[in-house]
């Protein structure tokens, strides 16, 4: 994942679709490292509970992190305006990546079981 998201740093670079990179990029890597990690887990522990919560539960936690992505990068984009384009181009490819990884283990998970 780092390496995918590393990779398309550079492209942004080298393609000029930024003017800069992203001045926060690391803390944006570490909100979506983390709200994937406590997402897999809450879903986890409340499957084991009660599997017919699952889609009700994923769903919840799909809206939290729109509703937070939508305040964090608001804040993002006050504290850096000159780096607003990078970092909101960032934070969209991040979301993405992170989403995916997380339906994608999760679609793992449940056909194992």
């Amino acid at each position: 994942m780092a390496l995918l998201i590393g990779l398309t740093l550079r492209l942004l670079e080298v393609y000029s679709l930024v003017d800069r990179p992203p001045s926060y990029w690391m803390e944006i890597l570490l909100f979506f490292a983390l709200t994937t990690v406590l997402v897999y887990f809450v879903l986890h522990k409340i499957t084991l509970a009660d599997p017919t919560e699952f889609v009700r539960t994923f769903l919840m936690s799909v809206v939290l992190k729109i509703i937070i992505s939508g305040v964090a990068i608001v804040i993002l984009l006050k504290l850096d305006p000159a780096g607003a384009n990078s970092n909101a181009v960032f934070y969209l490819g991040c979301y993405g990546a992170f989403t995916a990884l997380e339906v994608v283990v999760l679609y793992k998970q449940k056909n194992e079981e």
